[in-house]
């Protein structure tokens, strides 16, 4: 049997039945299940935007290595479990696209400007750090110091019960129920945010593109997760409700509520009301910081694009254009100082931070949460007012880097989560 897709024969394949399963091919195509554990980061997005623009699941990808080619083809062996996610960029096939310079050079040609950045984003060097983050900021490795930070989170749904989003005026997000179980919302990383303005930065800090390559973006990752209650009769009363939405404010703490209100204004549901529509009153929280760092050859890609799209490089101008946040500079002067007061409203003692061990795709979706009626998270930081003492440190390289109290203090002040039982939070 031959299977037919993008005007070309793809021969089936089967699996043999011995105690070790291999796959038996019919002619000359490699699945992509072969080539995946070998594949960047780069590669791995343009494969993503590979298989929206054909349609096709990545189990579905084939490589003629003939034609060095991607097709379409029928199911092969199973890749990582990916989230969907849907990006409207039309990327070619050919295999040559797997390459970094390739594909970047491509989107710089089309000027796609999201496109050219979020495919920069997998070109740098990522860790994984241990404490707490309460925003995302930006390191100099000349100083040591802070140069930059970005306060509010914004945040996304890319799989689950919710659609992505809808952003209102004041950057509140709107997430609109639809149907299944599994709530899922994800805060951004801001590293597109942060290539799109860190010229501007450099600028005012008198950092040249030849010293950019020690510069550090450190970011928390924030999830929050739940899942509607499967009860036969609660699933009727969503089905037969109005629209219900969940409303995330821009905040470096997710301050959220559930409601009719397209538009967030009128007061949240109530715990008696989620309980009735078998909402989560209390999402789960868990918090992943990490680091990015890119080599020298990003930012002077980045720069000779801005000036060749008319943008001044010493001005966040196409930051603002593409609708990013913009980071606040701190002067060298400053970067010790107090940067973010302490809350009014915080609470003195801090309380257990949910689970953050479970993996994403591992929680256990049946877990009751109808007896919590705290509206908002436990307190995610500690209060390290007045405290001296560092953070972990984290390996960079083979290098021992500590992230210590002169950098964090600063900032995790009043960077702490809220339990409010008030129905005044609104959008």
């Amino acid at each position: 049997m031959l299977h037919e897709e993008s005007g070309r024969e793809i021969p089936l394949f089967g699996y043999n039945k011995s105690s070790v399963p291999s796959l038996i091919l019919c002619g000359e195509l490699v699945p992509f299940a072969q080539m995946e554990p070998r594949m960047g980061s780069v590669g791995l997005f343009y494969i993503q935007l590979l298989r929206n623009s054909l349609g096709c699941t990545i189990n579905e990808l084939w490589m003629d290595p003939t034609q060095g080619r991607f097709c379409r083809g029928p199911i092969g062996p199973k890749c990582w479990d990916w989230p969907k996610r849907d990006f409207s960029v039309i990327v070619p096939s050919d295999v040559e696209f797997l390459k970094e310079d390739v594909i970047t050079r491509y989107f710089a040609s089309k000027q796609n400007d999201p496109a050219l950045l979020y495919t920069l984003t997998y070109s740098c060097h990522y860790e994984r750090l241990d404490g707490d983050i309460p925003a995302t900021y930006v390191i100099s490795g000349l100083t040591d110091s802070a140069i930059a930070f970005v306060e509010n989170v914004r945040w996304e749904s890319w799989e689950g019960c919710l659609d992505r989003r809808r952003r209102m005026r004041d950057g509140t997000r709107r997430f609109r129920l639809r149907d299944g179980r599994k709530i899922a919302v994800d805060s951004f990383s801001e590293r597109t945010a942060w290539l799109a303005q860190a010229l501007s930065v450099f600028h005012a800090h008198n950092i040249s593109l030849d010293e950019a390559f020690s510069t550090t973006l450190v970011f928390p990752r924030l999830e929050l997760t739940g899942t509607l209650q499967k009860s036969k009769h609660k699933r009727q009363r969503r089905q037969v409700s109005p629209p219900i939405y969940l409303i995330v404010l821009p905040s470096p703490y997710p301050l959220y509520h559930w409601s009719l209100d397209p538009a967030g204004q009128t007061p949240p549901l109530s715990p008696e009301m989620c309980k009735y529509f078998g909402l989560p009153f209390k999402l789960f929280l868990k918090v992943s910081p990490g680091q990015c760092s890119w080599p020298t050859k990003v930012y002077k890609l980045i720069h000779d694009y801005q000036i060749a799209r008319n943008f001044d490089p010493k001005t966040s101008d196409f930051a603002r254009s593409l609708g990013y946040p913009i980071f606040t500079v701190i002067p060298a002067e400053n970067r010790f100082q107090e940067i973010v007061e302490e809350h009014p409203n915080m609470p003195t003692d801090s309380e257990p931070v949910p689970d953050s061990n479970l993996s994403y795709q591992n929680r256990a979706e049946d877990q009751s949460v109808e007896e919590e009626h705290s509206f908002l998270l436990e307190l995610l930081f500690d209060n390290t007012e007045g405290a001296t003492k560092e953070t972990e440190t984290v390996s960079r390289k083979g290098t021992k880097r500590s992230l210590g109290s002169t950098l964090l203090n600063p900032f995790i002040r009043g960077f702490r989560f809220l339990t409010c039982n008030s129905p005044d939070v609104t959008a």
